[in-house]
């Protein structure tokens, strides 16, 4: 018998169906083999470092879909990652942000870029609900903040600012190391203070190996040899630790000159002795040593983005060296080089997330980029001895800053793990319960170990608080106020028990005397952000049961004036806040990213405030109208000398003269002050009383001609040759003050100010050109509205008995921290 020389149809086509399952089942075997094939090689290929971290097995892929009533969850659209500037925006300004009391806020907040942030909060200032005060408070206008409004940009006490050329090697590299040594018995003392004040908060040295570099360093001192240069560099940048460490009188005292003068002196030092240890080529770890020291006391609360240049410098540097790698595992170092190594590491990562917070946009480390273990909790004398086996019962030399390390990790995770719940990729329930196991973990391994009676211990105790209730705030901050449903009750609590308990210990950190050797590193901690959150929640509803605690933080931040009211201390901060944003903003010229949509943003205040009606602003002027005819500023009509009558026709006569009279760029200072406020003095004005709050002039800084007369100092107009840096903020600082400051001599050509029609509103010239909208300011919902969490595994983690849903009247409780 013969086949057939071909197949008929039917055949054919049964043949064909055969081959397309066959495919089918070698493409599906295949994918499969792909799929099975990392998991089983993965825990082979790497490690993550964070795996050593509790709750971090949960983090797994393989934690299920996004549940269906957790998909309509956003968080605010008007806080975004990225931030960019204009290309006219001026560099000779410090980009530190602004400060309203002890609050240091830059164009971020939490990690995340705002630009509206001066539009939000003039939007909740605007909503009549808002307004607890009385009539007589209304009517007498809000009061000014006590605390010094001129200097709000200049930097505070501790802001340190690199060298201008020390990465390219001008520092006076011809100088010797004589210029910058103190005697031995100063150097002695700095290095015991060093010792004191510095090592065990931010270790970066094993101390008793350091003790035997700094003798060999003074005996060839002693004999005139000159030492290595990356002996001379780790020295001395511990000595310029030392002095920051210290108060000014602690350095007056030792060396009868200011402390600024001193400090400078040795930074340069540090800088001269680096340049000539050619620190950007390195290999050597005294060198890495002495640049991370050197970093450490300027990236602390006040930062720019030179500071976040060098760590990212360093950061690459050590990745060179191979300090992401573990010195155990991958290259058999002996014990105490990789206790050395570790420690620079994970210094460089804390260093890495902290200038990530303040400068943006995102830490260079991830997690997955390194293998380095933490390095162990032992004393240093251990590793003399050569024991290497770390204790769990005890506190021991390294225990404070292991739980700096560990904890910086879990922001880490926190800190993508944010983006992934924005992907839907993982629950808000599953991060919220891998911060609570990481919470319950920590307390169970460190509490027993800290005996508050000691002080090193008791600041180790705060410390961990602190930082553990950091990590809900940073979950939850950008979903209070939202496009969607109000906040539920149960997350509302959780925001404000943890950022209550967060500013207490932060608080604390401050005001113990037994702590204040140590008061010097608190900034690198937390900046009092959650402090204006805790504001306007308070001010919204100011009957939460947490109120009396949230009132002694803020009036400890922000010191307002303890003879007013909470409703009016509230709204003072607030109009701080709102015009000093405002002034930041228009001097950085940041743009607005095309995310945050006007539309948005009127939604967020139409679901707010649904009936009230916003005045009528004239655009701010522009860059465009300096060479024409400058609009005058709007001032609200409460704060017009006169509203009617024959005054208003004068004044407006005299207007239409100064719009014909030409802007001069020898005379900036002309181009709001002598059309709107010519021949009137501050009296003169009702809403410009004593207590009336400072505000601040916004339109004077989109003058080019302004750029001359501003003197602010910065890396690439100072010379480190000086003992100092020139003063941050020149004598031509009068044109930052109010308009009515500037001058109150008569000047003619007036115009009248020109009336809003809320009594309220501030001027023009105080508040941005175009308004945002207020966050949403609805009624509680139920819980059922938020359709963002899985209420029967939330209660597994957190008990309703501990975390009730009625938020106001009920007794203050702290947020206990137990280890149960």
């Amino acid at each position: 018998m013969f086949l057939a020389p071909t197949l008929d149809s039917i055949s054919q086509q049964k043949l064909n169906e055969i081959k397309d399952k066959m495919g089918s089942l070698e493409r599906t075997l295949e994918e499969d083999v792909v799929r099975r094939g990392p998991r089983k090689t993965k825990p082979h290929k790497s490690r993550k470092t964070s795996i050593d971290l509790p709750g971090e097995a949960s983090s797994s892929e393989s934690e299920g879909p996004v549940p269906e009533d957790e998909k309509a969850l956003e968080p605010t659209p008007l806080a975004v990652v990225d931030v960019s500037h204009e290309d006219d925006a001026t560099d000779d300004m410090l980009d530190l942000g602004i400060r309203v009391g002890k609050l240091r806020m830059t164009e971020r907040i939490g990690g995340f870029f705002r630009p509206k942030m001066s539009e939000e909060l003039g939007a909740a200032l605007l909503n009549p609900k808002n307004d607890h005060r009385t009539d007589e408070e209304k009517a007498a206008g809000v009061p000014q903040l006590l605390d010094d409004a001129h200097d709000f940009l200049e930097p505070g006490p501790t802001y340190i600012a690199p060298g201008s050329g020390f990465v390219f090697g001008d520092v006076g590299s011809k100088r010797d190391l004589i210029d910058f040594l103190p005697t031995k018995d100063v150097g002695d003392t700095l290095v015991n203070l060093y010792h004191q004040n510095a090592h065990f908060l931010a270790r970066v040295v094993h101390w008793p190996s350091f003790q035997l570099q700094y003798d060999k360093f003074w005996t060839a001192i002693l004999a005139g040899m000159e030492p290595p240069a990356s002996r001379q560099a780790l020295v001395l940048s511990i000595m310029f630790s030392a002095v920051a460490s210290i108060s000014d009188s602690e350095v007056t005292n030792i060396f009868a000159r200011p402390k600024d003068t001193v400090q400078a002196h040795f930074r340069q030092g540090v800088e001269v002795a680096l340049s000539k240890a050619q620190f950007l080529r390195t290999t050597k770890i005294e060198t890495m040593q002495a640049l991370v020291i050197y970093l450490i006391p300027m990236c602390r609360d006040q930062m720019s983005r030179a500071h976040s240049v060098l760590v990212g410098t360093a950061i690459r540097l050590g990745e060179c060296m191979g300090l992401h790698r573990d010195p155990a595992d991958v290259y058999g170092l002996p014990p105490l080089e990789c206790h050395i190594r570790r420690i620079l590491w994970f210094q460089l990562c804390f260093l890495d997330f902290r200038t990530a917070e303040v400068q943006g946009p995102h830490p260079f480390i991830r997690r997955e980029d390194y293998d380095t273990k933490f390095p162990s909790n032992i004393d240093d004398g251990d590793l003399v001895l050569g024991k290497v086996e770390e204790t769990l019962t005890r506190f021991t030399d390294m225990t404070l800053s292991r739980i700096r390390f560990e904890c910086n990790e879990m922001h880490r995770i926190i800190w993508y793990d944010r983006l992934r719940v924005e992907k839907k990729k993982v629950s808000l329930t599953h991060i919220l319960g891998k911060i609570e196991s990481f919470r319950k973990a920590m307390e169970a391994k460190y509490d027993p170990i800290l005996d508050t009676s000691i002080p090193i211990q008791h600041y180790a105790h705060l410390c961990l608080r602190l930082l553990l209730m950091r990590m809900c705030i940073m979950v939850l901050h950008r979903y209070v106020r939202n496009l969607g449903s109000e906040l539920p009750a149960r997350l509302r609590q959780i925001v404000l028990s943890t950022g209550t308990s967060q500013l207490e210990a932060a608080c604390e950190l401050e005001t113990a005397p037994t702590l204040g050797r140590w008061r010097w590193y608190n900034g690198t901690h937390q900046q009092w952000h959650t402090a204006l959150l805790l504001l306007m929640e308070i001010y919204e509803y100011p009957h939460r049961r947490e109120a009396d605690r949230i009132w002694k933080i803020l009036d400890y931040v922000f010191e307002p004036d303890p003879s007013h009211s909470r409703a009016q201390k509230a709204r003072t901060i607030l109009n701080a806040v709102r015009d000093r944003t405002a002034v930041y903003r228009d001097i950085r010229r940041s743009r607005t990213p095309m995310s945050i949509r006007t539309e948005d943003i009127q939604r967020i205040y139409k679901i707010g405030i649904a009936t009230r009606q916003m005045p009528q602003f004239r655009p701010a002027p522009s860059r465009k109208s300096l060479s024409g005819k400058p609009a005058a500023p709007i001032v609200p009509e409460e704060e017009s000398s006169s509203g009617n009558g024959a005054g208003a026709k004068d004044s407006a006569d005299k207007r239409s003269d100064a719009e014909t009279e030409s802007w001069s760029f020898e005379k900036p200072q002309t181009f709001l002050i002598e059309g709107v406020y010519a021949g009137k003095s501050m009296s003169q004005f009702p809403g410009w009383g004593t207590k009336q709050q400072r505000a601040y002039d916004t339109s004077l800084f989109h003058s080019q001609a302004t750029t001359p007369h501003l003197d602010f100092s910065s890396p690439s107009e100072s010379s480190t040759v000086q003992e100092s840096w020139p003063p941050f903020i020149s004598n031509t600082q009068v044109h930052w003050q109010p308009a009515h400051q500037v001058s109150t001599a008569p000047i003619q050509q007036a115009s009248p100010p020109v009336k809003v029609e809320s009594s309220s509103q501030q001027p023009q010239h105080l508040a941005p050109p175009s308004i945002a909208f207020a966050p949403p300011r609805t009624s509680p919902q139920d819980d059922a509205l938020m359709s963002d969490i899985d209420w029967n595994e939330w209660d597994k983690l957190f008990p309703p008995d501990q975390n009730a849903a009625t938020l106001d009247s009920l007794p203050s409780q702290p947020y206990v921290m137990s280890s149960k």
